[in-house]
């Protein structure tokens, strides 16, 4: 899975928007024809199942709106967060990385956490190790930073050795679910 402008796009993104706008589209149709006929049927009913689905349109667009704004946003981060805390959804045998905004000497604290409790493989990379590694050239365990596998969650305590930049790379490339993963860690010095 690939990110483009804070996007995720992977090989099933197509289909699943099918599958899932054409599911959303026919629930719309059966409870907009069954709510039309239960206020009398007719005009008179089409118009106000019009008027209630607009009206649920809008609440819902401003609402999500909020949501988002106030949910995600990895440009604009919440206290000392030093990255996006997610959640980070990961395919089978997949890898993330995710920019940490740290310098040298910067004390982090924190803890990473699956969602459902599952096992998963996490690191803290400078930028070099994180090249190798996607070259298949090194290991989460040939990193700078602390890291952890087959955990389900874990607790972060590093001090910044160098200037960066660093990364916490999520892997799941030894696994056959997929994984949703919180980060959770700030500057606490």
């Amino acid at each position: 899975m690939t990110e483009t402008n804070g996007i995720k796009v992977g090989p099933g993104t197509f289909w699943t928007f099918i599958v899932v706008g054409l599911g959303g589209f026919f629930a719309f149709i059966s409870s907009f024809l069954t709510i039309s006929s239960l206020l009398g049927g007719g005009w008179g009913g089409i118009g106000i199942s019009i008027i209630l689905a607009l009206a649920t349109v809008v609440i819902l667009g401003l609402g999500w709106r909020r949501f988002f704004k106030h949910r995600r946003g990895s440009e604009t981060l919440i206290d000392n967060e030093v990255c996006d805390p997610g959640p980070h959804t990961l395919g089978p045998r997949g890898r993330e990385k995710i920019l940490l905004h740290v310098k040298k000497n910067y004390q982090i604290r924190g803890h990473v956490v699956e969602r459902e409790g599952q096992k998963f493989d996490w690191g803290i990379m400078s930028e070099q190790n994180v090249v190798r590694l996607y070259r298949n050239q090194s290991t989460l365990k040939a990193g700078v930073g602390p890291s952890e596998w087959d955990v389900p969650a874990s607790e972060v305590s590093w001090r910044v050795p160098r200037e960066g930049p660093w990364y916490m790379v999520l892997d799941t490339s030894r696994k056959q679910n997929p994984r949703t993963v919180e980060i959770h860690l700030r500057r606490v010095d």
